[in-house]
Formats: C-alpha cells, sequence, structure tokens
C-alpha cells in the first residue's frame, strides 16, 4: 500500500540496497510506519510517500503512524481486512497489469502503444494484483516467496460480464506481496476494452479495470 502526506523524510530511497537474507526492512533509514502498533515492512520513502507491506493484524479499524527519527505523525485509521483484492495499473491508465501465457506479451489497450496488444478469447492471461489474502503455504509480510503460494480460496472472475475460468492464484516467487492470477478469456468476450472485474471471499476489487 501507499501512504500520502507530506515532510515524511528530507530523502528518497527504496529497500534494494536494505534488503537482507531476503526480508525487507521494517525502519529505512530512521523511517518507520506501524499498524496498530506493528511494524509494517518497508519498501520505499520520499517525503510525499512512503510504501508498505502492512503487517498482519484483526481486521476492522486500525491506527496508522509514520514516524522519522523522533517525529511522528498524527495516527489515522485504515480499514483492515483478511482480503482487500485491488490490479495493479500500468503508470497512470486504467489498464491492468497483465501480460498474455506463454510469450509474455504486454496487454492493454492501443493507447498504451507498441508492444502493447489486445487479449483474444481463448487467450491465457496472466494478471498482477495485490490483497488477495492468505496463502498455502502461508508467507509472513516482508519475506521475498521463494516458490508459488497458492491463495487459500480460489478467487472469482469476470470478463465483460462473462465469467471467466481462473486456474490458478498464487504469490509470485522472487517478490513481495504481489499476486498472480492466471485465467482464460472467456469465448464470446467483445472485442475491445473489457472491464475486469475480482472478488475472494466475497470481497471485491474496488474498481474495475480494462484489459
Amino acid at each position: 500500500m501507499s501512504i500520502f502526506g507530506a515532510d515524511f523524510c528530507p530523502f528518497s530511497l527504496d529497500w534494494n540496497r536494505e534488503l537482507s537474507f531476503g526480508r525487507l526492512p521494517t525502519v529505512l533509514m530512521g523511517l518507520r510506519v506501524t499498524f496498530a502498533g506493528k511494524p509494517a515492512v518497508i519498501s520505499y520513502i520520499s517525503p510525499n510517500q512512503v510504501n508498505v507491506q502492512a503487517p498482519n493484524v484483526e481486521p476492522g479499524s486500525v491506527p496508522v503512524v509514520v514516524a522519522f527519527n523522533n517525529e511522528t505523525s498524527v495516527p489515522f485509521i485504515a480499514q483492515a481486512r483478511v482480503c482487500a483484492p485491488a490490479f495493479f495499473h500500468w503508470a497512470a491508465s486504467s489498464y491492468a497489469v497483465a501480460t498474455r501465457y506463454p510469450d509474455n506479451a504486454y496487454l492493454g489497450g492501443p493507447s498504451l502503444g507498441p508492444p502493447w496488444t489486445a487479449a483474444n478469447p481463448g487467450d491465457i492471461v496472466i494478471l498482477w494484483a495485490t490483497g488477495f489474502g492468505p496463502t498455502q503455504p502461508s508467507v509472513p509480510p516482508g519475506v521475498i516467496v521463494p516458490a508459488p503460494a497458492l491463495t487459500s480460496t480460489t478467487p472469482a472472475l469476470t470478463v465483460a460480464g462473462l465469467t471467466a475460468s481462473v486456474l490458478g492464484a498464487a504469490l509470485s516467487p522472487g517478490l513481495i506481496g504481489v499476486y498472480q492470477l492466471a485465467f482464460e478469456v472467456p469465448t464470446g468476450a467483445p472485442p475491445g476494452d473489457a472491464n475486469l472485474k475480482a472478488s475472494i471471499a466475497g470481497t471485491a476489487a474496488p474498481t474495475r479495470y480494462s484489459m
């Protein structure tokens, strides 16, 4: 998740040089974030934005605090859920980050330009997402995933209102907190932009995304 504000710290830095033994840090150059008192793992800091992976907390209203050295923000309230599914986007577009299997072609509308291309009915598509909840085996926050960890519940996915066959959903190996969803574009999906809608364990992605 990203936290936006002001005067978080006087510089910008990501975790690349701080990654230790396959884990993200909970303190980066003096900056730390807590959810209900539990430390979050940090991937990026800047004066106006901090990217973190939330710790395991109980569902409900959770106070979040950003601190830098001895300065601490006023707490703000976030809503924690077991699942909070959402897709990543290609830059600032409305297109979900998606690739085609097995050639790994980037999928998106013509406004993105080359090398993006359209998906066709019957294509196998890989979506890149976050917030799809518990996995088997369980992977703690902040840990680089060593091997695919399947979601405990299979998500549901529709394309242009048509039910898609979900082939698998798992945390992606080599990354932290990033899920891959594999599905087959249903027969009858119309050409052009198609709205994607995903849900898991009764929780839907907050908005729809074009493919």
